[in-house]
This record gives structure tokens, C-alpha cells and sequence, in this order.
């Protein structure tokens, strides 16, 4: 055999092996959502009702900013997860929902960077800070954070993400409205301002992974994520905190600083544990250099009660409707843009329904479940 010949067929072999497999990857992630944050946004604007949710990277902070980019909104949400419960329907103008990339300090020093380089900035941030953000016995507050690179599409490294939900369902293609395999395979998602809908679970579609506030419980009783016991505050984190606020406020940016509340069955057992002292040390240290809404206690929120939570420490839309109209109360700035009208009807019709707007627009004709077994009226 000619070297030429044998050159030829070791390339083609190669092709046979690597090529096609990674073509088939390629169009397999193409097919079912998974993409540049420039081409998710863009088929969400084509789809306005779709749900966008990655199998295959956790980094939304460049998803986050395309929407803004997109919609550049005058009022953003800033957080964990606990901030993705705000509705662009909360608000007379565009709205973009930043939360799920600011987990800690570190991310949110990260984060507000990115804000302030923006060329059109938002004029108000809701900004929601978690307590465990500033216990040093959960995660070190001065640490620093460097967002992680990872693929647009389904590689073989990362093919292993997708072992658990392709044994369960099969292999899925495509599916209405949803973008990703975590939107596909789960059934939840963002929506196009970039707020998360928990529809698997708050259908009964898929179990509740906090059953009763069980598995909250369970952390509350070992002391361990996000739980951690500790009775003082970090004051070198609080005081990091301090300044982040104040470098976006110095662009000009009002920051509206809120404590999202957990729900009153976990907190009632975090307060009895005597463990979690420096959640008043916290408070009251903020309190003495910021203009704080504080609903760690849930009792704080006018009407709300468990029913209105998606787990121990989430609630869902209803409780942050009855959040922001009485922050908006105090609060001039954010109550020239909350749409009072419709959250106060949207209110008056919910009986303990947790996300109503995800049943209407992304429950597929379904009603809202009882999914935390606790006896809930989710009826309208």
C-alpha cells in the first residue's frame, strides 16, 4: 500500500471515528436549543413564551446580559435564585430578571462590574442579598470569582450530564417551546426577561425536591448548605457589600437592598435553633448604613403563608408581588415602575397559588398541584 493510500484512509478512519460522532453532537444540541447566549435570546424573541434552560453549562451570566442587551430595561433583579421569581408583568415597562448569577459576594462584586461597563444602564436594581452570603462558615466573603468557560454545545466531556435524564425520558430532539436540554428533559426554564418557571414541579409533574420542607429541615437540623450555624456576621463581607452597593449607586443606579424571606415553618425552626444569631447581628449592621427591606421573616409580607413557597427558602411569584408593592410603598423610585393595577389583581384572585402566570402561559393546560403535601387551596 502506497503511503498516499494508507494517509488517505487514516484520515477518512478518523473522520468515521471523531467526525461524524461530533456532528451528531453538534446537531443534536442545535436541534434542541443549546447555543451561543446571542442565539437563545434571539429564538426567545421569535418565541416569546419559550422556556430556556442549559443540560450542559451552569454560567447564565452571558444568557443574562443578552436579554439585557436586547430589552435594556430600566429596572433589572439581582440575586440567587431566590430573586428569579420576579415577573416582567410586575412592571409598566421592560423588565430584565438577572437572578441565578449573583450566589455570593464575590459573584456579585463580578456581576456589578459588568452593570456599571454596560453602555446603557439600568436606573434601578432590586437587589436581593442572601444572609448566608455573609457567614463565613458557608463560604469565605473576600474570596474572588472567575466566571467558568464552557461549550455552547454538547461535547463528549460533558456528554455524561446528560446520562441520568436520557434514561429516564429517551432521547429527545425537539420540544415546543422549550430551548435546551434542561428545558426539555425538566420542563422549566427561563422566559425571554430572563425569570425562572418551575413548571415540572408546581404541576406535580415532577416531584418536589422539598416535600413538606423536609429536605430544609434536614439542613437546618445538620447545619450545612447554606445552613451553617454561626452567631456573628462577617464584617469584612458586610463591608464589601457596602461598597459594591455604593459603586453601582455612584453610576447613578438606585439599589433597592432586600432580604427575600424564607418560608415561616423553616424559619420559625431556624429562630427556635438559636444557631443563627448572626442573621440579627447582619441586619441591624446594614440597617445603620443602608436603607434595607428586610423579610427574612416572612410575617413581614402582608397575606403570604408556606402555600405561597416553592420550597423552604424560594417563594414563588405571589410572594414577591406582596413584596415589591410594599417595598414599592416606601420606595418612590420603584413605585413609578410597578404595575400596582395588575399585581393587585393578580392577588385578589390568587388563593395560596404560587405562580399563577407559569400555569396560564407554560403549564400546558394544567393546575397548580399541591407539590409541597402541605394541604394547600390552589384553587383560583
Amino acid at each position: 500500500m502506497s503511503p498516499k493510500r494508507y494517509a488517505i484512509i487514516i484520515v477518512f478512519s478518523g473522520v468515521i471515528i471523531f467526525g461524524l460522532p461530533a456532528l451528531t453532537l453538534y446537531l443534536w444540541s442545535t436541534l434542541i436549543g443549546e447555543g451561543s447566549a446571542k442565539s437563545v435570546v434571539e429564538k426567545q424573541k421569535l418565541a416569546p413564551t419559550s422556556l430556556y434552560l442549559s443540560g450542559i453549562k451552569d454560567n447564565n451570566i452571558n444568557y443574562k446580559l443578552a436579554i439585557y442587551s436586547q430589552r435594556r430595561s430600566n429596572v433589572v433583579a439581582l440575586g440567587s435564585s431566590r430573586s428569579m421569581q420576579v415577573r416582567a408583568s410586575f412592571f409598566k415597562e421592560s423588565f430584565t430578571n438577572f437572578g441565578g448569577i449573583a450566589n455570593s459576594i464575590p459573584e456579585l462584586d463580578y456581576v456589578a462590574t459588568q452593570i456599571i461597563n454596560l453602555n446603557k444602564k439600568p436606573s434601578i436594581v432590586l437587589l436581593f442579598a442572601d444572609v448566608w452570603w455573609f457567614n463565613e462558615n458557608w463560604q469565605n466573603p473576600r474570596l474572588k470569582y472567575t466566571p467558568s468557560n464552557q461549550p455552547d454545545y454538547l461535547t463528549f466531556t460533558n456528554i455524561n450530564l446528560l446520562v441520568k435524564p436520557i434514561h429516564q425520558n429517551g432521547i429527545i430532539f425537539k420540544k415546543d417551546n422549550r430551548l435546551g436540554y434542561g428545558a426539555a428533559y425538566k420542563n422549566q426554564g427561563f422566559d425571554a426577561s430572563g425569570s425562572f418557571h418551575y413548571v415540572a414541579t408546581v404541576t406535580g409533574d415532577a416531584p418536589s425536591n422539598d416535600f413538606q420542607f423536609q429536605d430544609t429541615l434536614n439542613r437546618i437540623n445538620s447545619g450545612t448548605k447554606r445552613f451553617e450555624y454561626s452567631h456573628h456576621h462577617s464584617i469584612d463581607g458586610a463591608n464589601r457589600f457596602i461598597q459594591i452597593i455604593e459603586r453601582l449607586e455612584n453610576e447613578n443606579i438606585h439599589v433597592v437592598l432586600i432580604m427575600p424571606p424564607f418560608a415561616n415553618t423553616v424559619y420559625q425552626k431556624m429562630m427556635l435553633s438559636k444557631n443563627y444569631a448572626y442573621i440579627e447581628t447582619l441586619t441591624k449592621y446594614l440597617h445603620k448604613n443602608l436603607p434595607v427591606f428586610d423579610f427574612t421573616n416572612p410575617n413581614n409580607i402582608l397575606g403570604t403563608n408556606d402555600c405561597e413557597f416553592i420550597d423552604g427558602f424560594h417563594g414563588g411569584e405571589t410572594v414577591y408581588a406582596r413584596l415589591l408593592l410594599q417595598v414599592a410603598a416606601s420606595d418612590e423610585h420603584l413605585a413609578k415602575e410597578i404595575n400596582t393595577g395588575y399585581l393587585s389583581k393578580m392577588l385578589m384572585r390568587n388563593k395560596g397559588i404560587s405562580s399563577p402566570e407559569t400555569i396560564k402561559i407554560y403549564g400546558g393546560g394544567k393546575s397548580e398541584s399541591d407539590f409541597l403535601g402541605l394541604a394547600c387551596n390552589k384553587q383560583f
